[in-house]
């Protein structure tokens, strides 16, 4: 099946000694204004792009229960085999929200995952730009963290994190930063705040532990609420991303995926070290059931899926 097509493991020795000066230098910050200034850039970074559901035409959303999944779909690299990913795999076709990141809203071959997926899906979604891609011509591709869901959202706006300033990558082709997306939806008459996030990694533990912290810090207004929080935390070892752990549980959130059992990374370092990047982390729900999608080898990253009582 052409979901499930192989991947190459992506990362060769030079690749991850890259990464890894990254985490140990990371790049210079600027205020995103400074940047699109520099580069005399005319882009509306913070716009949320919305669409309505309408009649879902993959799966079903099971009464009393909150089906979450979440996936790191690599730039939309593939995008044929993402879209029939998530129609085909059961647990992906029955979620109420996915999560999405590094999804590219703008194609260079003229093609736009959000739309093809609603066209596919019958759902409506949320989204907001994460990073530019930057080419001769201007922007090339706008990179977006997203929310899909068979349920209408509302109350949906961008976080921006790291206190709103943004990393150079790649010579500055890359210009963006770490950022959720926030949206509410209702189910079974329970509102439900789900949030889809990507926290930078090529940093530190404390920085990225900061980022998260600016996500839960803005889960207070939600207090007496069911707040999901999904996406790649890119928490590679658990044991240096203690502070951000120890954050999220004085919250009182559930990290099912966490503690360095199973690994979300398609690639032979994540295997080796059970890198579990991608996590769904819960507050005010039970919790019945977790899932890795190994079957689906399209992106670097595994799909997850998390199943909650209402």
């Amino acid at each position: 099946m052409a979901y499930s097509k192989k991947m190459p493991f992506q990362y060769s020795s030079e690749e991850m000694l890259g990464v890894l000066w990254r985490h140990l230098f990371p790049s210079r910050e600027v205020s995103l204004q400074q940047r699109l200034i520099e580069l005399g850039i005319d882009h509306e970074i913070n716009k949320v792009e919305y669409a309505e559901p309408r009649q879902a035409t993959i799966g079903r959303s099971k009464k009393d229960f909150l089906v979450i999944s979440s996936w790191n779909v690599r730039y939309s690299s593939h995008i044929d085999d993402v879209v029939q990913a998530i129609e085909k795999t059961p647990d992906l076709a029955n979620s109420d929200v996915i999560a999405l990141q590094e999804v590219d809203t703008s194609n260079r071959n003229g093609r736009k995952l959000p739309e093809e997926l609603a066209e596919k899906t019958g759902f409506g979604y949320v989204h907001g730009t994460e990073f530019l891609l930057l080419g001769h011509n201007g922007v090339e591709s706008n990179i977006a963290n997203m929310l899909l869901s068979r349920h209408p959202l509302t109350d949906y706006e961008i976080l921006r994190l790291n206190e709103g300033k943004y990393f150079r990558h790649n010579h500055g082709r890359f210009v963006g930063g770490p950022m959720a997306i926030k949206g509410k939806i209702v189910k079974d008459g329970r509102e439900v705040v789900v949030y889809s996030t990507h926290l930078e990694l090529k940093t530190t533990p404390y920085r990225r532990g900061k980022q998260l912290g600016e996500i839960t810090e803005a889960t207070d207004r939600y207090e007496f609420k069911p707040v999901i929080i999904a996406g790649d935390f890119n928490f590679i070892f658990d044991m240096i991303e203690r502070p951000a752990l120890k954050l999220v549980k004085g919250k009182g959130f559930e990290d099912p995926f966490g503690g360095q059992v199973r690994s979300t990374m398609n690639d032979t370092i994540g295997w080796i070290l059970r890198a579990a990047l991608d996590r769904i982390m819960s507050r005010g729900l039970r919790l019945i059931d977790t899932r890795i999608h190994y079957e689906v080898q399209c992106s670097d990253h595994y799909p997850i899926t998390a199943v909650y009582r209402l």
